[in-house]
């Protein structure tokens, strides 16, 4: 019955949904906060125009720079999406182009994935672990990143296995479905459904 909110005033505030009533505030980030994405130990991650990620837990006020340990790997600009993968791996898209895969626990950095040309604006994962971006570069990209089995010092062991086209503008949001397909949706009021088959 809590609803966590991240704001353009770099704050994260959380929300008692029976009472309406905000019940706690962080402010930790210096920059809007674009995304947030709860961690399987009930942590909150979130990702800032700062360019950081940072690891809120309410219970013991502790706040962790995901990217503290290698500071050369941090996004070079905003961190506009979070998501998990199965085995827990946070993943980040950036508008530097990038995404990047880390370790939430330690807040070691994985991997980074490159291939997008323009900003990453959208995450999802699969039912099969299929990792999917979604680009203002108009395309959506699919990421074998293991089946789960991607480990803490598995470094660079994912691969695109397919580039997506056919929205005419930028691609700004991404949901998987039950059946293992997706939904897109871009600007200029288009939404793309995708089955299996967009994975061959």
């Amino acid at each position: 019955q809590t609803l966590v909110l991240g704001s353009a005033d770099c704050s994260i505030s959380y929300w008692d949904l029976q009472k309406g009533q905000k019940i706690d505030e962080l402010r930790k980030h210096s920059g809007r906060i674009h995304c947030l994405c709860e961690l399987r130990d009930r942590r909150i991650a979130s990702g800032s125009d700062d360019t950081s990620i940072l690891f809120y837990d309410r219970n013991v006020r502790h706040v962790d720079e995901a990217t503290a340990l290698l500071p050369s790997q941090y996004h070079d600009k905003s961190v506009l999406c979070l998501t998990l993968l199965l085995n827990g791996m946070l993943v980040s898209g950036s508008r530097d182009c990038n995404i990047k895969i880390w370790h939430p626990a330690s807040g070691k950095f994985i991997t980074t994935l490159n291939g997008h040309m323009k900003s990453v604006n959208a995450l999802t994962v699969l039912q099969d672990n299929t990792l999917v971006s979604a680009s203002a570069d108009m395309t959506i990209k699919l990421w074998d990143v293991g089946r789960g089995l991607l480990g803490e010092s598995d470094i660079g062991s994912c691969a695109c296995t397919a580039t997506l086209s056919g929205h005419k503008s930028a691609v700004r949001c991404l949901s998987s479905l039950a059946s293992q397909g997706f939904i897109s949706g871009a600007d200029y009021c288009t939404i793309r459904v995708w089955g299996n088959e967009a994975k061959r």
